[in-house]
């Protein structure tokens, strides 16, 4: 039986989302991206430590999976699996995601399609993510992610995030929240929900109806 459940700068919040004023342009020279990414590197686990508000992310407890598809000593594409815990049940984001030019990663999520640049990384310690996305013609929403390979950064680590932070004008005083990672925020009372992309939902359903057939 198979079940599925589908679930400073003047600084605007809507819904959660911060929203700046600018053009999105992730391959602009103003942002202090890296530009040849090593994808290999960047697979396996990492810990959500903060981010700013978005209007993907709402709880604790959150960790991605990368798992990056080499073909021919080239990056092919990679699945970036979520998990997080929100009122105590536990809530899978799945997003799949292909490389652009200038180290721009395309990664499709359930309910959006975001164009994201790591800011900075050393692959074993911490990473900075920044995305945006057009909101109209004279405002953009911003998202950014710092990830670590632990729960806890080194005092290195951290101030060598807070300099990539420094350097993305967008993210200049914007607050961040803080993501726990403490036994009382990664409990959970059993329940699990599963968001997917249409097109694994509709791949699983077909290996369903295979099986049965």
């Amino acid at each position: 039986m198979y079940a599925f459940v589908v679930f400073a700068i003047f600084v605007v919040t809507a819904h959660g989302q911060i929203t700046v004023p600018g053009v999105c342009d992730l391959t602009s020279s103003g942002i202090n991206a890296i530009r040849i990414v090593n994808e290999e590197l960047l697979s396996g686990a990492w810990y959500q430590l903060s981010r700013i508000n978005n209007t993907l992310d709402t709880g604790d407890c959150v960790t991605t999976t990368n798992t990056i598809i080499i073909t021919n000593n080239v990056f092919a594409r990679g699945a970036a699996d979520t998990r997080q815990v929100f009122n105590k049940t536990a809530i899978w984001k799945n997003a799949t995601f292909t490389a652009l030019p200038n180290g721009v990663y395309s990664y499709q999520y359930p309910e959006i399609a975001l164009n994201t640049v790591y800011v900075a990384t050393d692959y074993s310690g911490y990473a900075l993510l920044y995305s945006c996305i057009q909101a109209n013609m004279t405002h953009k929403n911003v998202y950014a992610w710092q990830l670590a390979r632990s729960t806890q950064l080194t005092e290195t680590q951290s101030r060598l995030l807070n300099a990539a932070i420094s350097s993305v004008p967008d993210l200049n005083g914007v607050a961040w929240r803080t993501v726990g990672h403490q036994k009382e925020n990664c409990q959970t009372g059993g329940a699990s929900t599963l968001l997917v992309s249409p097109v694994l939902l509709a791949a699983l359903l077909w290996n369903m109806f295979i099986n049965i057939a």
